[in-house]
């Protein structure tokens, strides 16, 4: 904080879990929404074509290569799949699969990675995820699961209380 690297001092954002049956987490951050780095696109489409015009990760300076000046927790880091290909913020199956490796290899349950889309926070279009420690488990995570089975082309919930759910739409947990 004291050489300037970061935009304001997470470590004074309040955080507090919601009374009631599914322990929602709320965080006072002022700094990440006042300081943070202004969005250079507009919102009215979720897929757009990368615009080397705009802010990316190819323009950041040294001293953000180290940390992520407008962190949302401990250890706030970002990890961004082939930087110099200049790819749009738009998640694929390899660097879904990067991320995935990297929260494994964090090797801490404490430790999440994240991605959000333009239109759901996104402010730079240059793919991109998130990751940093919380050491409270999401409501999801504390959610009953179940098992999916794949039948041909078509993905299925089991359980033992139910017969094979076809799957509606395209969402996992893990």
């Amino acid at each position: 904080m004291s050489r300037g690297l970061f935009r304001y001092d997470v470590t004074l954002c309040e955080t507090k879990i919601i009374p009631g049956n599914y322990g929602f987490i709320a965080q006072l951050n002022e700094g990440l929404h006042m300081k943070k780095r202004p969005t250079e696109f507009q919102v009215d489409r979720v897929l757009q074509p990368f615009d080397e015009n705009n802010f990316n990760f190819t323009k950041i300076g040294h001293e953000e290569v180290l940390f992520r000046v407008s962190p949302i927790e401990y250890g706030h880091v970002l990890l961004i799949p082939h930087v110099l290909e200049c790819l749009p913020q738009r998640i694929d199956h390899g660097s879904f699969l990067l991320a995935l490796h990297m929260a494994k290899e964090a090797a801490d349950p404490f430790f999440r990675v994240g991605y959000n889309s333009l239109g759901a926070f996104a402010t730079i279009n240059h793919l991109h995820f998130q990751a940093y420690y919380l050491m409270t488990p999401f409501p999801v995570e504390k959610a009953p699961t179940q098992g999916i089975i794949r039948r041909g082309e078509v993905d299925y919930l089991w359980s033992d209380d139910l017969k094979a759910v076809e799957l509606s739409c395209a969402r996992f947990c893990f």
